[in-house]
């Protein structure tokens, strides 16, 4: 059977988009180089589909047309090995995981474009810097050294996992994620057992990430883990976050009169899609990030059933100039249509092909329409007021929210 391979333009192109480097995070080979030939050139990378080239090939999408699966956005630069790997197990390299690889690799070799690439000599000398006080000009990148440092030596302890570290408002994290399928066991507290199995049945069952106390938890089955939670001097851990697998995906809402059907759309919402096995939720941020919309489902029944929610925090506009509050035409439209007790349609597409859809009163929403958007009315007159007599004021916080007073 006929294959859609690449053409030469496209594997060039795709080559040269991410340096010539494999896009796999965990390895980021070169790919290129000198052969004993004088005008020779090694090349140990290949152009991978991400969806299979032909019927019973890994990840084969039916769906797709001849073009599309020839096409460099259904491409990979990947070097022979990981090749091998990512197509000798589908379940741990997914389609979006590979998608999400190409475009991190094309984001970092943009990045490195006319660049100097590191020397030897150059953690070193950083290191020598910042503890003789001597030469600045490595300083800048001393703390991303040690961070780097530290997540490769976790790595080498379980090669399973790739380890990122990060450091900000005096805390440390290490983020974790699983390059296959790792067995382990957590042994937790008996007084939080009860709260963990919870939460840990809701990530697997509705795919929600959680957040959970991490004092007195000990590890089995890991190298990695077992040396972060059990060693003789452990680290003091705060908090353990676990986020199921996400997929990026849009939102978009769309407020529907009851009486003629006239539609209102709003921004659209760009979110992730967090599969469980008998539900999924979606998370998003609206109106850069001044609200958060949640949106959970059951697989199981048709029509499908599920709820959703719509925070706002009105924190970030605390101490900002009233005339200028982000968003706020957005916002104040958006409670008009609550208060006209209309309906509220929710779509989340993915790759422009549209998953699931809910249809809802606002109400739902648990907003508090009225009170809501009478708030919100208020600071768009007080706004007009302030333009008008040239007056410059700020938003001060109260319990219910945001009001405005002068600045003198």
């Amino acid at each position: 059977m006929a294959r859609d391979n690449f053409s030469k333009r496209i594997i060039e192109r795709l080559r040269s988009r991410v340096a010539q480097r494999c896009s796999n995070p965990g390895c980021r080979r070169q790919t290129a180089g000198p052969s004993t030939d004088p005008e020779g050139v090694n090349i140990t990378g290949v152009a991978a589909h991400i969806h299979a080239a032909s019927p019973g090939g890994p990840r084969y999408l039916a769906s797709m047309s001849s073009a599309e699966r020839g096409s460099i956005k259904n491409a990979i630069w990947l070097c022979s090995v990981c090749a091998t790997l990512v197509d000798r197990d589908i379940e741990a390299y997914p389609a979006e995981l590979l998608a999400d690889w190409r475009d991190a690799a094309e984001g970092l070799a943009a990045k490195e474009l006319n660049t100097r690439p590191p020397s030897p000599g150059d953690a070193s000398a950083q290191l020598v810097a910042a503890l003789a006080g001597q030469s600045p000009t490595f300083l800048p990148s001393v703390i991303n050294n040690a961070h780097e440092a530290s997540a490769k030596a976790l790595e080498r302890l379980d090669s399973r996992f790739l380890v990122e570290s990060s450091y900000q408002g005096k805390t440390t994290t290490f983020t974790l994620n699983a390059r296959e399928l790792v067995p382990f066991k957590l042994l937790v507290p008996d007084e939080r057992a009860r709260e963990w199995q919870a939460k840990v049945r809701s990530a697997i069952e509705d795919g929600l990430a959680f957040e959970i106390d991490a004092s007195g938890v000990k590890a089995l089955g890991s190298p990695l883990l077992e040396t972060l939670f059990n060693s003789e001097d452990p680290i003091q851990w705060t908090t353990i976050k676990v986020s199921p697998r996400s997929t990026s995906v849009r939102a978009k809402l769309t407020a529907v009169e009851l009486a003629g059907g006239v539609r209102h759309a709003f921004d659209d919402i760009d979110g992730h899609l967090f599969m469980g096995r008998t539900g999924l939720t979606f998370k998003g941020e609206l109106w850069g990030g001044l609200a958060e919309l949640t949106i959970q489902l059951r697989h199981e029944g048709m029509p499908q059933s599920g709820n959703f929610s719509f925070n706002i925090d009105l924190d970030r506009w605390v101490g900002v100039d009233i005339r200028a509050l982000p968003y706020l035409p957005s916002i104040t439209e958006f409670f008009c249509h609550v208060d006209a007790g209309e309906m509220l349609d929710v779509a989340v597409f993915w790759q422009g092909q549209q998953l699931l859809g809910l249809r809802g009163k606002f109400d739902a929403l648990g907003l508090g329409a009225g009170r809501q958007s009478s708030f919100f009315a208020y600071l768009s007159r007080a706004r007009a007021v302030l333009r008008v007599l040239d007056v410059t004021a700020d938003c001060k916080a109260t319990q219910a929210g945001c009001y405005w007073g002068e600045r003198f």
